[in-house]
């Protein structure tokens, strides 16, 4: 890495350094402020803009990118159109007209890394960094009620009886689950791409994917515990041991439900009981399970995505635009109890926000991912660690689009950085992948 890290610097120019410098203060500035996540993300798009007018020619080959190309201008074209019959023009502007901004941020990031892999390098020990971080922080704020600044433990019921679960960087924000499942796969696929001795020779990725899950079970979220088993599922091809990892994995996960009953209550039971799976009485104790009036999720979820299903139906074609959810569901008969910011699914919002065509393409790219890992699995290529790390990537992508499962609003700028930050490493594993023709 040495070596490298000594040619990038004699090599490079100004901009391809900022732009390097930038993608390493990405992952740091995601765990701690928003506001200065947008903003590096804001200057690696200008950035490349720059780049790419300065040299002159083409920076990335359309023959070799006409799929994710024209996914990306048709996903703009859908949007910016929605935008205009939008039902609050002024509230759907900017996150509309500046939604490009997340797609240059992925070229930006794909352009470092094309120019020298040592940016892979930097941006895995970025992560890892982070990683380390979040894990020592959560320990300090679990053991002594507060972490190392300041932020306090949070709390689910009253006081006597009340669940306190970590949230670390993200202080009274429930994203600390959601962080780490979403950046678990990028560090993954890092790691089997750049197939590092130390790495491998410490079993570093299964150890990573069991404090995830300790994290996420300590942060009591219960979206990115599914998104991470289901990830399971797909990382189990790679595995050797598979039946022993995966034995390990479900005996953490009992005991540690076991153990700690508050955790079972709103993991399990909780879950169970919004779903009207089972009925809960204050103790806890639970009456015969009723399978036949299962909600989506829960009630307030269910009545969420009809909302959002409403508001399609009233414009079927392209939508009512980005980020109005909430001025649509006024004008709905149910209005009172079920108006909020988003309906905490991403394809009822997509439906509800930017209408049929929208979702299509949605489903579109979640389908042709989840078929191209499909085909690795058939295929069986788990000795190319090309391959591989496109398929763990892959998966990281399925965990982020998978229907039926609550999430956060998918036009959010937090979750569309966490969403988009992966993508510019995808592009350059799609494109070596493309040269190579190991996938057609």
């Amino acid at each position: 890495m040495t070596s490298e890290l000594k040619n990038f610097l004699i090599h490079s120019n100004i901009l391809q350094k900022t732009l390097l410098i930038l993608l390493t203060l990405l992952p740091i500035a995601l765990a701690t402020s928003i506001f200065v996540s947008d903003l590096i993300a804001l200057l690696i798009s200008t950035v490349i803009i720059i780049i790419t007018i300065k040299e002159e020619r083409n920076t990335f080959s359309f023959i070799i990118f006409k799929w994710p190309i024209i996914t990306m201008i048709v996903l703009y074209t859908i949007i910016v159109i929605s935008l205009i019959y939008s039902v609050n023009f002024k509230l759907s502007f900017l996150p509309s007209i500046f939604y490009f901004r997340f797609f240059l941020m992925s070229w930006g990031i794909y352009y470092i890394i094309k120019h020298n892999e040592f940016a892979l390098h930097a941006l895995l020990y970025a992560l890892l960094i982070v990683f380390l971080l979040i894990i020592f922080d959560s320990i300090i704020q679990y053991t002594f009620g507060q972490n190392i600044f300041g932020y306090e433990l949070q709390a689910y019921g009253s006081e006597d009886n009340s669940l306190k679960f970590i949230t670390s960087f993200f202080n009274e924000e429930k994203k600390l689950g959601s962080f780490v499942i979403r950046i678990l796969p990028l560090i993954l696929s890092l790691i089997i791409y750049l197939d590092l001795t130390f790495f491998k020779k410490n079993h570093i990725n299964i150890v990573t994917i069991f404090l995830t899950m300790l994290i996420i079970l300590y942060s009591s979220e219960r979206t990115p515990l599914l998104m991470l088993l289901v990830f399971f599922i797909f990382y189990l091809k790679i595995l050797k041991n598979k039946f022993l990892i995966l034995t390990c994995l479900i005996t953490f996960l009992i005991t540690f439900l076991f153990v700690n009953e508050k955790y079972f209550n709103k993991l399990v039971n909780g879950t169970l009981n919004q779903l009207s799976i089972i009925k809960i009485h204050a103790s806890y104790k639970n009456q015969e399970m009723d399978f036949s009036n299962i909600k989506y999720y829960s009630t307030e979820h269910q009545n969420l995505a009809l909302t959002a299903l409403y508001i399609f139906k009233k414009s079927p074609l392209v939508g009512t635009g980005v980020k109005s959810y909430r001025e649509s569901c006024k004008n709905t008969d149910f209005a009172d109890f079920v108006c909020t910011t988003h309906p905490h699914s991403t394809y009822p919002q997509i439906l509800a926000e930017l209408g049929i065509f929208g979702f299509l393409l949605f489903l579109y790219v979640f389908l042709y991912i989840f078929y191209i890992n499909i085909k690795i699995i058939i295929n069986n290529n788990k000795n190319d660690n090309l391959i591989m790390s496109f398929y763990i990537l892959n998966a990281g992508i399925i965990i982020n689009l998978m229907p039926f499962i609550p999430t956060g609003s998918f036009f959010n700028n937090w979750i569309s950085l966490m969403i988009f930050l992966p993508l510019g490493f995808w592009l350059y594993l799609f494109m070596k992948i493309k040269q190579t023709k190991i996938i057609r």
